[in-house]
């Protein structure tokens, strides 16, 4: 399960929302929560696939109770979705929440093998889309090696005999992820 949240404030008569964000499997829940807002009308959830153009998927009435609790759900299909709420006041006047993403869709994961190695291994990872780095660190937490992944490859391998006999810490940076194991050299 993931949880998202955030606050922001709405100038006069200044309440604050907390938004919240939870996942199970394809379906997104959301809460959030307003003090009472003198004129407020309504609050539009907002989808976007991209970030940048977002379309309304619900539009709910704001209470009129000194603080309100609002909730909704959402079926997602996979992948990244990114949502906001705009809060609109009977004359028409907005203001955007910060926005949330979720990602739908099967974990990722990594593997080393074999480990513990000589020194030579092989990382299977996501299929990398060449944004993608792996870091190696030491005990100490410094990074002592960096690559980046080959466009389109599902498996890097590296040749680390030249270190030292111990523990280390792979880190795969995605662009929206990181993922860690740990590694022994023998």
């Amino acid at each position: 399960m993931v949880v998202l949240s955030f606050s922001f404030s709405y100038s006069q008569p200044n309440p604050v929302l907390s938004f919240k964000a939870s996942q199970n499997d394809q379906q997104v829940y959301f809460t959030w929560q307003s003090s009472t807002i003198t004129g407020s009308d309504h609050f539009l959830l907002e989808h976007s696939d991209n970030g940048d153009a977002f379309e309304v998927i619900a539009v709910i009435r704001s209470g009129a109770k000194n603080i309100s609790t609002y909730s909704y759900d959402h079926t997602a299909a996979k992948g990244l979705h990114y949502f906001r709420l705009k809060l609109t006041d009977a004359a028409g006047k907005w203001i955007y929440s910060e926005i949330l993403q979720i990602s739908i869709g099967p974990k990722k994961s990594i593997t080393v093998f074999p480990n513990p190695s000589n020194g030579k291994f092989t990382l299977a990872h996501p299929m990398a889309s060449g944004k993608e780095q792996v870091q190696v660190l030491d005990r100490n937490g410094l990074t002592i090696y960096q690559a980046s992944l080959t466009k389109s490859s599902i498996q890097t391998v590296f040749d680390l005999t030249s270190f030292q006999k111990g523990s280390y810490q792979i880190i795969w940076l995605g662009e929206f992820e990181k993922l860690s194991l740990k590694i022994f050299i023998q």
